[in-house]
C-alpha cells in the first residue's frame, strides 16, 4: 500500500529557533524526543524560495520556483497577470497529482483560491464540520467567545491550558487560526477517512508561529523569557519606525497584546512549543489507530521571520537568513542519513513525495529534484515577493550570500525600503551568520560571480515559464 503523507507547514517558522539548527533553548521538546529515538531526520541546509506565503505555498505544492509558476506576490498584492501566468503554465499542485492517483486529500487551511485545488476536503475545522451544536451556538456571542478564549490563552498553568484547549474542539468549539483546534479538527476528519482503507494526503497550515502571537498560553512562553533583563516598552520601539503605515500595522496587528520588546521572541518560541504539542497529539493518534508506521510526516515553514532587526520589528519581508532558511523535519523518514547534508529547497518537496508514493507523473515539468537525487552542492536561490526585482543566491559552499537588485527602485518595497539595506549586499555567513556586515566592497570578484549566477538563473527560469506557457497553449 502507498504511504500516507502528512505535510505540516508552520507559517513564519524559521530554522534558527529550533534546537536541531543550533538554538540554545529546546522549543520542540516532543520532536527532540523523537529525534533521540531515531524517528526523525532533519535537513541542515534547507531554504524557502521566497519571503511571503502565497508564492511559497504555491512552490511547496508545485515543485516550481515562483518565477516559473508565476505567483510572485501575496494576498491583496497578487496581480491578475500572476493568476493568468499560473494558469497558462498549467501548474499543478501535489494535491491534484495525488488525488488522481487514488489518494484522499485533506487540507486544514484558510488561504483558499488556487491553493484548494485537488483537495477533496478543504477549510478550517469550523467550516468543514459545520458546527451547529447548542454549545457552539452559545459561544458565537462575542462576549462569551472573548471570555472562553481568554481562559484558553491565559490559563496560568500548562496542564490547565491544554485541558481547556482540548475541551473546546471536543465540543465543536473551534478557534480560527489555532493549532490545537486545527489538529483536533484534522483528527476528526481522519477518523472518517481511514475507514475507506485508502492512502491519504493531509496538509495542515499552522498560523500560530505567525504574528500576532495571541494563541500561546502564558506558561509556554514565560519559560523562554529571560529574567532580570531590562524591558523596553513597545512605544519606545514604535517611535523608531520611520514609515507611518508600517508603524500602525505593527502596533495594531503584528505586536498587539505585547507590552515589551523583550517578550517578542519568547512568545514566538512559545508558539513553536504550542505547535510541537499539536504534533504530539497527531502522532499519538496515528499510533493509537495503528497507522503511524505507514505514514511519513514532513514539517517545514513557508518562510521564516526577521522579528526584531536593528531595534525595530520588521516581520518576514526580505531575503535574509532569518527569513529564507527554514526547517525541514521528516518523521518516520524512509531516507538514508546522507540526505541531512544536502542543500535543498521547497522545490524539492514535490519530487520527493512523488518518488516516495511511487506514482508516475508524465509530461510535467518540475524545477526541483527528489532529496535522494539532489546534488549536495545544489545552488540555493530565492526571489523576493515584496520588491519588483530582488534576488538572493548562495555560493556552492554556502559561505557567501548575495542579495541583489538591478536598481534601487527594483529593490524597493511599499514601506520605503524596510526590507533592503542596500542594492547589493554580500555576507560572509561563516563569520557573520546573522548578516550584519555588508562586505560587498571588500570582495568585488565574489559579487561579480554571484551576480552572474543570479542573472543566469533568472534568465533560465523566465525562458522556462515562457516555454511552458507557449507549449501548453498552441
Amino acid at each position: 500500500m502507498k504511504p500516507n503523507i502528512i505535510l505540516l507547514i508552520s507559517d513564519a517558522l524559521r530554522a534558527m529557533n529550533l534546537k536541531f539548527y543550533g538554538y540554545k533553548e529546546d522549543t520542540t521538546p516532543y520532536l527532540s524526543r523523537l529525534y533521540n529515538k531515531g524517528e526523525l531526520q532533519f535537513i541542515e541546509n534547507f531554504y524557502s524560495t521566497t519571503d511571503q506565503t502565497d508564492p511559497s505555498f504555491t512552490t511547496i505544492l508545485s515543485g516550481r520556483y515562483p518565477l516559473t509558476h508565476g505567483i510572485l506576490r501575496h494576498g491583496p498584492d497578487v496581480r491578475k497577470e500572476d493568476i493568468i501566468t499560473f494558469n497558462k503554465t498549467k501548474t499543478r499542485l501535489l494535491s491534484e497529482l495525488l488525488v488522481k492517483n487514488g489518494y484522499q486529500t485533506i487540507a486544514i487551511d484558510f488561504l483558499g483560491r488556487w491553493h484548494k485545488r485537488g483537495f477533496k476536503i478543504y477549510g478550517e475545522p469550523d467550516e468543514i464540520h459545520n458546527t451547529k451544536t447548542t454549545i457552539s451556538k452559545i459561544i458565537r456571542h462575542k462576549i462569551i467567545k472573548k471570555v472562553l478564549k481568554g481562559t484558553y490563552i491565559y490559563a496560568p498553568y500548562e496542564s490547565l491550558a491544554i485541558r481547556i484547549s482540548q475541551f473546546y474542539p471536543k465540543h465543536n468549539i473551534y478557534f480560527k487560526l489555532d493549532g490545537i483546534s486545527y489538529m483536533i479538527g484534522a483528527i476528526k476528519i481522519l477518523d472518517q477517512v481511514i475507514k475507506e482503507k485508502k492512502p491519504f494526503f493531509l496538509m495542515i497550515h499552522f498560523w500560530d508561529t505567525h504574528t500576532p502571537f495571541t494563541n500561546v498560553p502564558r506558561s509556554l512562553w514565560k519559560k523562554y523569557f529571560k529574567k532580570g533583563i531590562n524591558r523596553t516598552p513597545m512605544n519606545e520601539m514604535l517611535r523608531k519606525i520611520k514609515n507611518d503605515k508600517w508603524r500602525e500595522i505593527v502596533k495594531n496587528y503584528h505586536l498587539r497584546r505585547i507590552k515589551y520588546v523583550e517578550e517578542i521572541e519568547p512568545k514566538y518560541n512559545g508558539e513553536i512549543n504550542y505547535v510541537d504539542y499539536a504534533i504530539k497529539m497527531l502522532i499519538e493518534y496515528l499510533e493509537d489507530r495503528k497507522i503511524y508506521e505507514e505514514t511519513v510526516i514532513f514539517l517545514t515553514g513557508d518562510h521564516g521571520d526577521n522579528l526584531v532587526r536593528d531595534g525595530i520589528f520588521v516581520g518576514h519581508g526580505g531575503l535574509y537568513q532569518r527569513v529564507i532558511k527554514v526547517p525541514l523535519i521528516i518523521i518516520n523518514s524512509p531516507f538514508n542519513k546522507d540526505i541531512r547534508k544536502k542543500h535543498s529547497q521547497h522545490i524539492d518537496l514535490v519530487p520527493t513525495i512523488i518518488e516516495l508514493t511511487g506514482i508516475e507523473i508524465k509530461n510535467y515539468y518540475l524545477d526541483g529534484e527528489s532529496l535522494t537525487k539532489v546534488n549536495s552542492k545544489k545552488t540555493i536561490f530565492a526571489v523576493s515577493s515584496v520588491a519588483r526585482k530582488r534576488y538572493a543566491v548562495l555560493s556552492d559552499d554556502l559561505r557567501y550570500k548575495l542579495i541583489y537588485s538591478p536598481t534601487i527602485d527594483d529593490g524597493m518595497d511599499k514601506y520605503g525600503g524596510l526590507w533592503m539595506k542596500d542594492r547589493i549586499e554580500l555576507y560572509d555567513l561563516t563569520k557573520d551568520p546573522d548578516e550584519k556586515i555588508n562586505v560587498a566592497n571588500e570582495y568585488p570578484d565574489i559579487v561579480k560571480e554571484l551576480e552572474a549566477k543570479i542573472n543566469t538563473i533568472v534568465t533560465r527560469l523566465n525562458r522556462i515559464r515562457m516555454k511552458l506557457s507557449i507549449t501548453l497553449h498552441k
